[in-house]
């Protein structure tokens, strides 16, 4: 542990280096903990992903040049001729783990930003000491395991919720790029095994399909870590969402798998106009692809309009459509739109049932937040300077560590930080804008005891079940007990039907109504002052 002639250095280089509030009022941050332990992390993480990588090498090679993979069509050599097509294996599941978490430290961008307006352009900072963060320093997961959590010039700590985001979206990237590359899960395909040589078909419509799914699930993802911060899907990202949802399917037909009928058409998947120049102006292909979209949207708002009863009973587009409870309802949609896009009408009972399992399941990792009543109003807290907003950090640990002699005497209370309109302009004189409050999700737990209702935990859970759904696409689809257009009409009306019963297991807490207080409890000294 440093002395404090030991530490004075350290605090004045970070004074020298932040423009921060805190700073300027004179409040340290606390000196940096160990990060040994954090990296000792990062190394153990990179070094078990080398061991099982080259476990299933070693395995699959094995298990192929003994032919005891025969049923899926490998071709059975020696142990050296197998050996190159499962280092392909760990490779192209690498690169879309890679590719993976990239998006998803771009997403954190995404999910901060854009609900307050701000560009999601621009390098990455500090909240606090405001450094632009370096490039070894921003490199997904690992950067913040390297760091400690803590930011590297000012050692204030950042929540976890960043590497927490990127580890996600990267399994989510990678398990689905390889399958789908493969042919493994997607319906109506066979295996891409070509030939004998156990390689993926590598093609321009399968490779269109992977990034058409997977630009889907990035947008899933923002979308709903944005509803469970409890905020509202902007309209940018449902504009992006849109273009790249229905154009794909217009613009690349067999990008829909599935069709919109109960009854597969002939021949099935349809030919990409877009690849084959004599099919160009087919209008049979365009109308299929019409209704494919336009059967999954009526789906959404048919399933939306069913949950509403667990997550927003009171929303009404008639006579409330800027309410509250009416912009929880539109979110639902939206999310439930994604859904049924990319896996059709047929299968979005499945995919809600599971996700409001799943969400019912994880309700001991979250703190719910029961919803305000009617008339209430929630107080939204004014963030000037909106063009240097940071991203969120977590500070509880700061607050929690530091010293109380280094405190300020002059921080504001309670009513200051309610009301901070109240001394707008001496705060504007004599200091730097204040930053942005962090978000109620945000925690030095990440997502764990995090608060949020309901509607959150299911948006969180919804793209999981959604990965589900794809991975298993094809034998759940053949199986005839799950809903797809392959499956009987009863079991589709099942599903229908079931999803009528959801909340009974997930739906949000019973409002907090305001206590009334009549003349009679008020303290005698009280109601004679007000009678005079």
């Amino acid at each position: 542990m440093l002395s404090v002639d030991e530490g004075l250095p350290h605090l004045q280089r970070v004074a020298s280096l932040t423009s921060s509030p805190a700073l300027l009022r004179g409040n340290s941050p606390p000196l940096s903990r160990p990060r040994r332990p954090y990296r000792s992390i990062a190394f153990l993480v990179l070094l078990g992903y080398i061991a099982v990588a080259t476990t299933y090498v070693l395995v699959a090679t094995w298990a192929v040049a003994n032919g005891h993979l025969r049923a899926t069509g490998h071709w059975h050599g020696t142990f050296g001729q197998s050996l190159l097509p499962r280092i392909n294996d760990v490779i192209v599941f690498t690169f879309f783990f890679v590719c993976g978490a990239s998006v998803g430290s771009f997403l954190n961008v995404v999910v901060w930003r854009m609900p307050q307006g701000l560009s999601v352009n621009g390098h990455s900072f500090c909240p606090r000491c405001r450094n632009t963060l370096r490039s070894r320093d921003n490199v997904p997961v690992f950067g913040w395991l390297m760091l400690g959590g803590r930011c590297r010039d000012c050692r204030l700590p950042i929540s976890p919720r960043y590497p927490i985001v990127e580890a996600a979206v990267a399994l989510t990237f990678a398990t689905v790029g390889t399958t789908e590359l493969y042919a493994w899960n997607l319906p109506y395909r066979s295996y891409g095994f070509q030939l004998t040589m156990a390689t993926p078909r590598v093609d321009a419509v399968q490779l269109l399909i992977v990034l058409y799914h997977l630009v889907a699930f990035a947008v899933l993802w923002a979308m709903a870590l944005i509803r469970y911060d409890r905020n509202r899907i902007p309209g940018r990202l449902v504009v992006f969402a849109a273009i790249w949802l229905f154009g794909g399917i217009m613009v690349l037909p067999s990008a829909a798998v599935v069709p919109w009928q109960l009854d597969t058409p002939v021949p099935w998947p349809p030919k990409d106009w877009i690849l084959a120049r004599h099919t160009a102006f087919d209008a049979t292909t365009l109308v299929q692809s019409f209704m494919r979209i336009l059967t999954a949207l009526v789906a959404a708002g048919f399933y939306g309009r069913v949950l509403a009863r667990a997550f927003c009973p009171r929303a009404d587009l008639k006579l409330d459509p800027l309410g509250d409870q009416t912009s929880r309802l539109i979110d639902l949609v939206l999310l439930i739109s994604v859904v049924s896009i990319v896996v059709g009408w047929q299968a979005t009972a499945g995919v809600l049932i599971l996700g409001s399992v799943l969400a019912s399941v994880s309700r001991v990792f979250f703190k719910n937040t029961p919803n305000k009543t009617a008339s209430s109003t929630s107080l939204s807290i004014d963030t000037p300077d909106p063009i240097d907003t940071p991203d969120p950090i977590d500070t509880s640990d700061a607050i929690a560590t530091s010293d109380p002699a280094n405190e300020s005497p002059e921080e504001p209370n309670s009513s200051d930080e309610l009301n901070p309109s109240q001394n707008e302009h001496e705060a504007t004189a004599t200091e730097p804008a204040a930053l942005p409050e962090t978000p109620a999700s945000e925690s030095s737990t990440g997502f764990v005891s995090a608060r949020t209702d309901a509607l959150g935990r299911f948006a969180l859970l919804l793209p999981i079940a959604l990965l589900i759904q794809v991975l298993f696409w094809k034998p759940l689809a053949e199986s005839g007990w799950w809903p797809s257009e392959q499956a009987p009409r009863g079991v589709l009306l099942g599903y229908a039907l079931g999803t009528l019963f959801i909340a009974l297991w997930l739906r949000e807490p019973p409002p907090l109504s305001r206590p009334e207080f009549s003349s009679e409890d008020l303290p005698e000294e009280l109601n004679s002052g007000s009678a005079e």
